[in-house]
């Protein structure tokens, strides 16, 4: 029973590499899934009305090379009175969401630029990856 020199003693490397992998597959699904699946138990979503601002937005998107599909607003003004803009999800389920606080807030260069710091930093990460 000495010194972890058994048939053993890669067994603990595997099983992290295994749950390491495991863990990877998962977070991949959740990209895909959590958009359409997990958020909307949070807010509830609509399309953006502003067509010009979706336009500019899905532009600025494709210029971040961060393609978008949806631009949507979620109702976070049941929640808080935060200002905030996200790019969600991977593939076909990549979407803008504006929060409503920041459409009353602000005006619509405000909300090109914090969706253009949002694209900007999943371009900058998945040009990483």
């Amino acid at each position: 029973m000495g010194g972890g020199r058994g048939p053993r003693a890669g067994a603990p490397r595997l099983v992290g590499s295994a749950a390491g992998a495991a863990l990877a597959l998962a977070v991949l699904f959740l990209s895909f899934v959590a958009p359409v699946v997990l958020e909307p138990l949070f807010n509830r979503f609509r399309p953006l009305e502003d067509e010009a601002l979706a336009v500019d937005l899905r532009e600025l998107s494709e210029r971040a090379g961060v393609p978008v599909r949806d631009v949507l607003v979620a109702d976070a003004s049941r929640r808080t009175t935060k200002v905030n803009a996200y790019v969600s999800g991977l593939g076909g389920t990549r979407r803008v969401v504006l929060f409503d606080t920041l459409l009353e807030a602000a005006d619509p260069a405000r909300c090109a630029s914090s969706s253009r710091t949002s694209s900007g930093t999943v371009a900058s990460a998945t040009s990483r990856s």
